[in-house]
């Protein structure tokens, strides 16, 4: 069975594909309840925000195409683009979620791609507590205590 990396929904049809969160999962590519991430990765507008120059955004960019990956990659890795989402600064005047602009990133680097996020937050996580590793700490704290 084919598994791809894709957000569970409801309704596969009105949400995007965008960076992994918590809602993320590996799902059997069959299943009818996910939207895999690499059948379509263009970012569609949500809303008509709009973005100024200055503003920090998230873009979204192709970094290697299918065919330019490398031949020694599995066949499932080497069929799907390689790509990324950078945080900087919109050096447009404006722009709205989805066209084609260009930031200054934290490191001075300018880079193009399409717009995915104005002021984009840090949604990161350490992922779910591990069952095996929850009493751990409270085993090592004991002990040390009884060493005195």
């Amino acid at each position: 069975m084919r598994m791809v990396y894709a957000k569970v929904v409801a309704d596969a049809s009105e949400q995007i594909c965008r960076r992994p969160s918590k809602y993320w999962t590996n799902v059997p590519a069959s299943s009818l309840c996910v939207q895999p991430c690499r059948e379509d990765t263009t970012v569609k507008p949500k809303k008509t925000a709009r973005a100024r120059k200055g503003e920090l955004v998230l873009i979204h960019i192709v970094v290697l195409q299918p065919g330019a990956r490398a031949a020694n990659l599995p066949e499932a890795t080497r069929s799907a683009s390689y790509e990324g989402w950078v945080k900087g600064f919109l050096l447009e005047d404006q722009a709205v979620i989805g066209e084609t602009v260009r930031i200054k990133s934290f490191i001075g680097r300018e880079i193009t791609g399409a717009l995915a996020e104005i002021n984009p937050s840090y949604d990161h996580n350490f992922g779910e507590p591990q069952p095996a590793l929850s009493r751990l700490g409270l085993e090592a704290w004991e002990k040390l205590e009884s060493r005195g």
